[in-house]
């Protein structure tokens, strides 16, 4: 083994070229002996410039700044620092890893058995591969992998942050667990014959997505869930009920957004609820006055037209159409029964059938119907008795139950010719079971009404009532009308063939109190009228008039009652018992009247009681001057002569007074 001398051990320099033979086979040409705790390199390289470009460290790790090519195979048992280009045509066998801060080409076969970090570009040519046997491949930064053969792949390939690994090659095996922290892009397709998994994601953030629009695509919403989302907007969900049937919903989306579209060019069908399908069902179509339908439904492979809903935005309205060939009829009906045949006859008019839940196989007569038949708007109901398996007999009245406090309002609209607001037509009946009254209108009024605890006192309660019309004359002339009435009877019912009426009534009020506040005109000759018809109880108060020392008497009894007819007034006063004070003093004893006197009433005494003072019984005479308001009265004394009536006439502890009389008001 040759030896320098002290001064390259000193680190002297030398200059000119060396060349170090082997003199055997075993011998190493060139041995390079570091001291214990070596710090500097053990062998560097500078260029003229005196930068290193290639070095050894204390503990065999190799860098280097320039390009390399191994054409062999290489092997690196520790840890190789790559700063610059290398390239490798032969095998490379990295047992201690590999740093790659340049660019690394690899022409031949590359086996890592420790970690290979890679912070720029590593390429592998068409005739190359690479096998991770034990340890992790990883990649930094943004550097990129490109491969251009078959990936061999025995444990963990990984990429990290969010840099892209390319697949170029048409086979690509990987025999375990594939984890992309970045992107995966494969150029030419992958065929995958195991399962492949996702992460859940979330509507935010799906795990399938697409490279230029992230926050669109497929995502686990669920258990048994798929979600799609839009936008990070979840729109479907897509899962199966207890049935296997498929369940579209969107119950979960931003609210004002839940439901699903169809949509055709600028037509629209939403099923759900927020945007403009505000109800379960809507339909918005572009033809907003064409009279194309919106909904159509057909029978008969897609023939003939049996409904049809078009909406016309210019003209304001949508129609409901039904076909004359389906016999212009619709049938709302139990959903039970919808298949069955109702029994009805085609129309000549469209024709709206409402029915019962009853089969109409059992009895087919419940139901009612509106049409129009080109003259009168028309509602009815089936017959009495219906035909089926079990024919029901049925009232089908017409029942009107409104719960407003009108219940039902009849309002003439017509303002030309004669309209009658109401028009009643009894139907002949040729078929009533003798002995039985058929009445041909009832209002049967026998309901009960409750006020509540504390209401009124209520002046008026009136149970049907007529309200008074106005007739007028336009501004031509005036107009005369001979008779007018509000309620009008023509006459008593009429006698037909084979009956007889043995008492006939134009208005026969069966019982109660008939009350003719407005009067009763009588029509014969000299026609009069009957009228403010009035009864009631009074307090017959007593005053003394004039005179002197008076004192009011005072009775127990103190009644009176009173009726009055047109403008007459029936009195019944009654006064009796010590009630406290007699009377006494020389004023006039008058009693109060329930009803002033009318102005015209003559003054005179008429005979209208008696009084009782003790033992003493006079008869007496009353007198009510015209507007008066009080009766005063004269007696017939022992000696047969009239003297007016005093408190004097009152002064016993039994005494009375009783009044019968009457008088105009």
């Amino acid at each position: 083994m040759a030896y320098f001398s002290d001064n390259w051990r000193a680190g002297g320099i030398g200059k000119g070229g060396y060349e170090f033979d082997s003199r055997t086979t075993s011998e190493v040409p060139l041995t390079l002996k570091l001291i214990t705790g070596q710090v500097a390199n053990a062998l560097e390289i500078k260029n003229a410039s005196g930068t290193t470009i290639f070095s050894v460290s204390p503990v065999g790790n190799v860098s280097y700044t320039g390009s390399e090519s191994v054409t062999d195979a290489l092997t690196v048992t520790g840890a190789t620092n790559l700063l610059s280009t290398l390239g490798v045509t032969g095998v490379i066998t990295l047992t201690g890893g590999l740093i790659a801060n340049s660019t690394a080409t690899f022409n031949g076969e590359m086996t890592a058995n420790s970690t290979l970090n890679i912070n720029n570009v590593i390429e592998f040519d068409s005739n190359s591969s690479i096998t991770a046997e034990k340890h992790q491949i990883t990649r930094n930064s943004n550097a990129n992998l490109v491969y251009n053969v078959p990936l061999v792949q025995q444990h963990i390939f990984s990429v990290e942050n969010s840099a892209v690994v390319t697949v170029a090659s048409t086979v690509t095996a990987i025999n375990s667990a594939l984890v992309v922290g970045g992107g995966l892009t494969v150029s030419n397709g992958a065929t995958i014959t195991g399962q492949t998994t996702f992460s859940a994601g979330t509507a935010a953030l799906p795990s399938i997505t697409f490279a230029s629009d992230k926050d669109t695509g497929i995502y686990s919403a669920a258990a048994n869930t798929i979600g799609f989302t839009v936008g990070t907007v979840n729109v479907l969900r897509l899962s199966a009920d207890a049935s296997g049937s498929t369940v579209f919903d969107s119950s979960s989306a931003t609210a004002g957004t839940q439901y699903h579209k169809f949509k055709a060019a600028a037509d629209e069908l939403a099923i759900g609820t927020g945007g403009f399908a505000t109800h379960n069902v809507a339909i918005w179509t572009s033809l907003s006055n064409s009279g194309t339908p919106a909904f159509l439904m057909r029978y008969g492979g897609g023939g003939t037209r049996s409904f049809q809903l078009v909406g016309d935005y210019t003209l304001g309205q949508t129609t409901m159409g039904l076909s004359s060939v389906q016999g212009q009829q619709m049938n709302f009906t139990d959903s039970l029964n919808a298949s069955k045949d109702h029994d009805h006859a085609a129309q000549t008019n469209p024709t709206i059938y409402v029915h019962s839940a009853l089969d109409p196989d059992v009895s087919n007569n419940q139901w009612g119907c509106f049409a129009h038949n080109q003259e009168d708007f028309i509602i009815t109901t089936g017959a009495e008795t219906g035909t089926g398996t079990g024919a029901t007999t049925d009232r089908n009245a017409i029942s009107f139950q409104p719960r407003g406090a009108e219940v039902l309002v009849i309002a003439g609209l017509a303002t030309s010719g004669t309209p009658t607001s109401l028009l009643l037509t009894g139907s002949a009946h040729t078929g009533i079971t003798a002995a039985t009254e058929c009445i041909g209108v009832n209002f049967n009024l026998s309901q009960t009404k409750t006020w509540a605890t504390g209401a009124g006192p209520l002046a008026t309660q009136r149970e049907i009532l007529f309200q008074a019309p106005t007739y007028a004359g336009n501004a031509g002339g005036a107009l005369t009308i001979t008779d007018s009435g509000t309620v009008v009877i023509t006459g008593a019912p009429i006698a037909g063939t084979n009956i007889t009426l043995t008492r006939v009534w134009s208005l026969w009020v069966q019982a109660g109190v008939t009350q003719l506040s407005g009067g009763v005109a009588f029509a014969t000759t000299g026609q009069s009228t009957l009228s403010n018809y009035t009864e009631g109880t009074f307090t017959p108060t007593v005053t003394l008039v004039g005179g002197a020392g008076n004192t009011v008497p005072v009775y127990t009894t103190n009644t009176g009652r009173y009726m009055r007819i047109g403008n007459r007034v029936f009195v019944d006063v009654y006064l009796t018992g010590d009630g406290g004070a007699e009377g006494a003093g020389t004023g006039t004893f008058s009693v109060a009247l329930p009803i002033t006197a009318g102005a015209n009433h003559p003054t005179s005494y008429f005979p209208c009681g008696h009084f009782v003072n003790g033992t003493a019984e006079n008869p007496i005479s009353g007198q009510i001057p015209g507007s008066a308001t009080v009766i005063d009265f004269v007696y017939e004394d022992v000696v047969n002569n009239f003297a007016v009536m005093t408190g004097a006439e009152q002064n016993n502890v039994t005494r009375t007074m009783r009044l019968k009389f009457s008088y105009e008001v």
